[in-house]
């Protein structure tokens, strides 16, 4: 079994930090290779261990960790990063997006879970929880995100939904081509029909859909 390596930053607690990475570290196939506290020091600490996957904890205002997560994936962009929240507003999750995250996993899951997401993340896909992917997450204060209706994603073809699920995966057109055997034109024309479809015309939206639909999991 390869070993997935995590870098963890997590403002949180230091007993919190420790008995985490401990636990992690006591899953096959998992290595801790460092625990930090700030999120600013991030690419440095990914520069010098080269983890697999940084778990970021993100805080209830997350500009930080937002930042943070941008950075990181300018400078090394094969290093996934997945954010840890908990009562986080759901236009956070919308930045983690634009930020290019790989995740969003729920603080308050079990060990199990967080160790199964961290496993499809390493593997490529991406993985956010199931409260973050139903709407269930708890708003900030003032916080005015809202949900729009969305159409059914049994009015797209089987194609469509094809695309739809690699660009819920944060994949370019030119990526999608490559991995369907089709031109790039043609993804952009999916793209462009599917988007008609359900009416979404946003592309951060458009990753939210696909997420709520659950077509970025295995």
């Amino acid at each position: 079994m390869s070993v997935t390596r995590i870098l963890l930053v997590d403002e949180d607690s230091r007993l919190y930090r420790l008995a985490f990475a401990r636990c992690l570290t006591n899953e096959a196939g998992v290595c801790v290779v460092e625990t930090a506290d700030r999120s600013a020091n991030v690419v440095e600490l990914a520069s010098r261990h080269r983890p697999d996957v940084v778990l970021l904890g993100i805080s209830r205002q997350g500009t930080r960790e937002i930042s943070a997560a941008i950075r990181l994936r300018r400078r090394l962009p094969n290093i996934r990063t997945v954010f840890l929240g908990e009562g986080v507003a759901e236009s956070q999750i919308d930045e983690a997006i634009r930020a290019g995250a790989a995740g969003f996993i729920d603080k308050s899951k079990t060990l199990e879970y967080v160790i199964r997401a961290v496993r499809v993340i390493a593997c490529g896909q991406n993985y956010y929880s199931t409260n973050v992917r139903d709407g269930s997450l708890n708003p900030l204060e003032g916080d005015q995100h809202t949900v729009q209706a969305e159409a059914p994603l049994s009015i797209l073809s089987p194609r469509e939904i094809e695309v739809l699920r690699h660009i819920a995966l944060g994949r370019s057109a030119k990526e999608v081509a490559r991995l369907l055997f089709i031109s790039e034109r043609t993804v952009n024309n999916h793209r462009t029909n599917l988007m008609k479809k359900i009416g979404i015309h946003d592309r951060v939206k458009l990753a939210r859909y696909a997420i709520r639909e659950g077509l970025s999991e295995l």
